[in-house]
């Protein structure tokens, strides 16, 4: 596959993908090759358990087939019980703002279960309590999930990312609300990616323009981009023993203990309840 025509941060997409075509013998995987801007995913299940794929119809590029939605551009602000839009503005640091005691994540290195570190009233950094935050875009609900973290190491500015799973809402961590506000709308204005701002300055940044997950730009140009985005986040503390990004993005998947944060709150994984 030419590398310059598709480019995923999680690189195995692309070759399980491959195995699958070649292992069930469903389409020949020459065709990707052959028009790698003419494919998109087949949404008829087969029996293999993922999709195949193949041609799209003429004239209709690879880029329209994932970015069918508008420009992400602010958060829409919407009433708790439904997704009612109340206004629209966007992010400050006004959202991330302490709110009281609440629950402290607590990761470990080189694993994506965390631990149930408590609770704190406020961030501090040099005790590495960073603020946290999961940010709802999908639906225009205006739901902003707020926690703490310990454990990712930070010491200054922010490192925001639309990679989340499962649901890929953007999550954003940070030793201020101010740089938390700042790193937000950067992604906002990529139309999704991931950054690493402090002072109200990017440091690194990787637009996602493909649904905030993938981009169709250069594969190596990406990944450049990727690699010096890491080195800023630890050249501002993070814990080299995680990755800066990945691992963040498994913060807010609420099926693996103890402690996860999601759109509503914090969740408890092995209770089942918001804490």
């Amino acid at each position: 596959v030419d590398p310059s025509m598709l480019a995923v941060p999680a690189f195995s997409w692309l070759r399980t993908v491959a195995e699958e075509t070649a292992s069930s013998g469903a389409a020949s995987f020459q065709a990707l090759i052959a028009a790698p801007k003419l494919m998109t995913m087949n949404p008829r299940p087969v029996r293999a358990g993922l999709n195949t794929l193949e041609p799209m119809p003429p004239n209709r590029p690879f880029a329209t087939t994932i970015a069918t939605t508008a420009p992400m551009t602010t958060i829409q602000r919407g009433t708790s019980e439904d997704s009612t839009i109340a206004s629209s503005t966007p992010v400050t640091a006004a959202d991330f703002a302490p709110k009281g005691s609440q629950a402290v994540i607590g990761m470990v290195p080189g694993q994506i279960v965390s631990t149930d570190e408590g609770r704190a009233d406020h961030p501090d950094p040099e005790q590495d309590i960073l603020r946290i935050a999961v940010i709802e875009r999908h639906k225009a609900t205006g739901h902003i999930g707020l926690g703490y973290l310990k454990g990712y190491g930070l010491k200054a500015g922010a490192v925001a990312t639309s990679i989340s799973h499962d649901s890929h809402n953007i999550i954003v961590v940070g030793a201020t609300a101010e740089d938390m506000a700042f790193a937000v709308r950067r992604v906002l204005e990529d139309r999704g990616g991931i950054t690493v701002v402090r002072d109200g300055k990017v440091l690194g940044d990787v637009p996602l323009e493909l649904g905030g997950l993938m981009s169709d730009t250069d594969l190596h140009l990406v990944n450049d981009r990727l690699e010096a985005a890491k080195e800023a986040a630890y050249r501002l503390g993070v814990n080299r023993g995680i990755d800066p990004f990945m691992t963040l993005s498994f913060m807010s998947l609420p099926v693996i203990p103890a402690l996860r944060l999601t759109t509503k709150g914090m969740v408890d994984v092995i209770t089942q309840r918001f804490v």
